[in-house]
């Protein structure tokens, strides 16, 4: 979890602002901690009564310095991140410092990402953002974490019915027909028989080469059956569709 500690003094307004942003913020559990410097115009009541924020009142302002390392010692996350009360969370914001860790001890923000996701108890946002940290740095930082990395982190996903398709989804992306096995095995278990579940195998089944066996069995073996018949064709429509459009071609000026 991560602990977002906000100092204020007699900004309501500005404060409400900055706490409405934290609260559209999705994908990391985090708590919201505001020290109020003594105010006079209602922000600590408002902080609590609106936002569920935990309030620390001083019966004075302590100064900016001093009420952050008051927030910092009632922290309960693991990490903290201090936020300014005229400052408004982008979205997606908490969801960077994921990233942001890993970028500064990769070894150690890997093993962090791999543990939520190993938990399957853990929030599904929570987890989700974990993933979504992981596809970062498979698109733009091999410099940071190896692929084979990345890949190892996310299997446990595989086993989870509430996030699987969308764990299927990047290891087709991504080619990863080593794990055919692992995935058209997941085709019969009974807790992974969701239609959108099985729709994400049936896709990486019919986007792997020709020349893999596992995927080219299962197919076959789909399409032998009436029902699932019309379920491969309606998908191989729908990758058809995904498939980028060639380029325009210009006539060449004269």
């Amino acid at each position: 979890m991560i602990s977002v500690v906000v100092v204020n003094w007699n900004r309501q307004a500005l404060l409400r602002a900055c706490l409405a942003s934290l609260a559209r913020q999705a994908g990391v559990a985090f708590e919201t901690i505001v020290v109020d410097n003594g105010s006079t115009d209602g922000s600590a009541e408002m902080a609590e009564r609106e936002f569920g924020a935990l309030v620390l009142r001083n019966r004075e302002n302590r100064g900016f310095c001093a009420a952050n390392n008051q927030g910092i010692a009632a922290a309960r996350g693991e990490y903290i991140a201090l936020l300014n009360n005229d400052a408004e969370a982008e979205a997606g914001w908490l969801d960077g410092l994921l990233a942001g860790y890993v970028l500064l001890a990769p070894k150690d923000g890997l093993e962090y990402l791999a543990g939520i996701i190993k938990d399957a108890k853990t929030d599904f946002l929570v987890r989700y953002a974990a993933l979504r940290s992981l596809r970062f740095f498979w698109e733009y930082r091999e410099d940071v974490l190896k692929k084979p990395d990345i890949v190892a982190a996310i299997q446990p996903l595989l086993d989870q019915p509430d996030i699987v398709d969308l764990a299927v989804e990047d290891l087709r992306k991504w080619e990863r027909w080593d794990l055919a096995p692992k995935v058209v095995g997941l085709f019969e278990k009974p807790s992974h028989e969701a239609s959108i579940i099985q729709r994400s195998i049936i896709k990486y089944a019919l986007s792997a080469p020709a020349n893999n066996e596992v995927c080219a069995k299962f197919v076959a073996k789909l399409r032998a059956d009436e029902k699932q018949a019309e379920r491969v064709r309606d998908l191989e429509q729908l990758l058809e569709l995904e498939k980028p459009r060639p380029a325009d071609k210009k006539d060449p000026k004269k």
